[in-house]
């Protein structure tokens, strides 16, 4: 059901990294590359299934469920549906919670994560995303190069977490992140350095400078805009 590239990010369903890059903490490439276009008309191809589940372990972290992350899986099945039947404009909006979405990364994905993140959660509020996280700031900073003295980066070392508030703005297909409020450890942090973080875990041999989060990107799946409410996210055709 998922494939991974070389850095480890699993590179479907889209929908869930669409939203992850969203929140400006993880990601994956494919958010920001084009879809495949849809079938010709009449050409109704039969959507992926996936693969049967073994037992699975029992969620060690609160606010996690299997069956949140399954309903998950399923809706994005319906999205990838939709979009390859060429029947997606106009279409009936789905509504996913910010619980589905914890779920399916912490659980469906979770063993897929690079070890440099870790404790992924996000929030959905009125036109926002709150997200937070851990990130090993060393194994960041390794990637970076030569930093300025003043760089937060250098002021924290190993497992720290991050907090990060942004606004999210869709419209037309096309979707930007502002972060308002991000704080690494116990230090407010520009947004600027929020990016290089981002960009720092994301890279890929097919991306090798990561996902610039503060730059507009697609909507996958002919996603048109997303609406943010308390715990909700409404997606729009």
């Amino acid at each position: 059901m998922s494939h991974e590239g070389k850095s480890g990010w699993p590179k479907r369903p889209r929908l869930g990294v669409a939203l992850w890059t969203l929140a400006g903490i993880s990601a994956c490439p494919l958010v920001q590359a084009a879809p495949p276009p849809p079938p010709s008309r009449g050409t109704v191809p039969t959507p992926p299934r996936p693969a049967p589940t073994p037992l699975r372990p029992v969620p060690t972290r609160p606010g996690l469920s299997w069956e949140a992350a399954d309903s998950f899986v399923r809706k994005s099945l319906e999205l990838d549906q939709r979009f390859r039947s060429g029947r997606f404009r106009g279409s009936p909006p789905i509504e996913l919670t910010d619980f589905e979405l914890n779920s399916y990364v912490n659980l469906t994905i979770g063993a897929q994560i690079p070890p440099t993140v870790t404790g992924l959660e996000a929030r959905f509020v009125a036109g926002r995303i709150v997200v937070q996280g851990n990130v090993d700031l060393d194994r960041v900073r390794d990637g970076l190069g030569d930093l300025s003295p003043w760089n937060p980066l250098r002021l924290l070392a190993g497992m720290t977490p991050v907090v990060a508030d942004a606004a999210l703005e869709t419209e037309a297909g096309v979707g930007r992140v502002s972060p308002k409020e991000t704080s690494l450890g116990a230090l407010p942090i520009p947004s600027s350095v929020l990016a290089t973080i981002v960009a720092q875990v994301t890279r890929t041999s097919k991306q090798p400078r990561g996902i610039d989060i503060l730059s507009p990107f697609p909507l996958p799946y002919g996603i048109q805009r997303i609406r943010l409410s308390q715990g909700r996210a409404r997606i729009e055709f």
